[in-house]
């Protein structure tokens, strides 16, 4: 890494699984604005540019095998595809919703990024670990 910390990179199987997510781990705080130019740089160029094939293939390869990775525990599965039944009509649309993703184009995912990643519809949340507890609040569940 360029010292912005051990796991960033600029996601797109990130933002094909969630929709509308990016993110970095840093080390420390020192990092973010460089971080978020870099997050914005990379919505722009998705909102402008067509994807190369490998980079939409490679996504689409990650998102499959967290698909795979995610039936492997008994409940997890049941959820899962009782998520399918309960909002998509059956456990079958998961082959549906994968095919999404399967077929897409780099030209179907710059049109939806310029769609729907607006930057003035952006939020950032930036999460800083500490042992602060936050004024009013208690550590043990009890009032304050």
């Amino acid at each position: 890494t360029d010292g912005l910390g051990s796991h960033w990179t600029p996601r797109l199987e990130a933002l094909l699984a969630a929709g509308r997510a990016a993110g970095a781990d840093l080390k420390d705080a020192t990092y973010v604005a460089a971080v978020t130019q870099a997050v914005e740089a990379e919505l722009a160029r998705l909102r402008t540019e067509p994807l190369a094939e490998r980079e939409l293939k490679r996504a689409v390869v990650e998102l499959e095998s967290h698909f795979v990775w995610s039936l492997e525990g008994r409940l997890a599965r049941a959820e899962l595809l009782q998520g399918y039944n309960h909002y998509l009509g059956g456990p079958g649309k998961a082959r549906w919703d994968l095919d999404r993703y399967r077929h897409a184009t780099p030209a179907a995912v710059q049109q939806a990024a310029a769609r729907w990643l607006d930057p003035a519809a952006q939020v950032t949340v930036l999460t800083l670990p500490g042992t602060a507890t936050p004024t009013g609040a208690t550590s043990g569940g009890g009032k304050p």
